[in-house]
């Protein structure tokens, strides 16, 4: 395999390391949106509701964030998106977001809320006080258009003061009662925060990528050296392995192709010089006038040479056999 050709596969393995590491980043990327993605669980209802608040616990006066995620089957369901009727006395609702995502024929509403109560009604008179919000309902219509609802609770949020300490249920083991102690903070399993990043999620694929393509040139090199590069041979090593009577053939075959007179003449002579060295003077006499005729020597005079010579060799074959 010559220089080219070499440099070409080198070229192409790299081309082929770099797309597959580019198909398997993408196909991860496709991976993740599924997985954020509107994924309706079959045999559902047309409109499915999710509730969800965060933080659980919290003092008076923070901030709550309720979130209502509303999955519809487009398909299912009458022209519009279905209407949620929600209340969250007696906090306030001081902003509303929401995000519609479509996979489909199903879309996901994701409306979140964010909550706050500085009302005395929020204060909790012993220290601790359950707080339950009425339940969401989420208003829509059959293709029929008949009226449908859909109803969600939300979770149940512990609310404590800022002031007064909680009173601890009674230990039996110690005989006291209503040992002071602070709000019992839990964590929230269930809710997961936000996802972060320390550095930009483009960086890191770029990162990723130039560190593929430094592995891929490596494995190109290893597997040029690995194979059995062997380099054609050429034309004049090639015809030096011939016979005599065959290395003059191969020299008239190639004028003939070429088309030019002087050319053709001259293989034409070396040939009827072989021959007449190897005691074939009539075909040697036959070669050296079809060389030196008037009219340059045409192709299917030639061939017609090539072929007297070549059956006249194998007939000396079978009779020295």
């Amino acid at each position: 395999m010559t220089r080219r050709p070499r440099l070409l596969f080198v070229v192409g393995l790299s081309a082929v390391g770099v797309v597959t590491t580019l198909a398997i980043v993408a196909f991860a990327g496709l991976g993740d949106e599924v997985k954020t993605g509107v994924r309706p669980v079959p045999g559902r209802a047309a409109v499915t509701v999710k509730t969800d608040v965060t933080p659980r616990t919290h003092l008076f006066a923070d901030t709550l964030v309720a979130r209502l995620d509303v999955v519809v089957d487009r398909d299912a369901v009458g022209p519009g998106l279905p209407r949620v009727v929600r209340s969250f006395a007696p906090y306030i609702v001081e902003g509303v977001t929401t995000v519609r995502r479509d996979a489909g024929q199903f879309s996901q509403l994701r409306y979140t809320f964010r909550l706050r109560c500085l009302r005395e009604s929020c204060l909790p008179t012993s220290g601790r006080a359950n707080v339950r919000f009425d339940p969401v309902r989420v208003l829509y219509r059959s293709p029929a258009g008949e009226p449908r609802v859909v109803r969600a609770s939300w979770p149940r949020v512990e609310l404590y003061s800022r002031l007064a300490s909680v009173p601890k249920e009674e230990e039996p083991s110690s005989g006291r009662l209503n040992t002071p102690v602070m709000a019992p903070w839990r964590a929230d399993l269930t809710s997961v925060p936000p996802v972060s990043h320390r550095s930009s999620a483009t960086l890191i694929i770029a990162v990723l990528l130039l560190a593929a393509g430094l592995l891929v040139l490596p494995a190109c090199v290893l597997i040029y050296l690995a194979l059995p590069w062997r380099a054609s041979p050429s034309w004049e090593s090639w015809l030096a392995q011939l016979p005599p009577i065959e290395r003059a053939l191969a020299v008239l075959e190639r004028a003939r192709t070429q088309g030019d007179a002087t050319a053709r003449r001259r293989a034409l002579e070396r040939l009827g010089m072989e021959l007449r060295a190897r005691g074939a003077e009539d075909l040697a006499r036959e070669t050296l006038e079809l060389a030196w005729t008037e009219s340059m020597p045409t192709s299917e005079a030639i061939l017609r040479l090539e072929r007297h010579i070549r059956l006249a060799g194998e007939d000396g074959r079978r009779r020295a056999a």
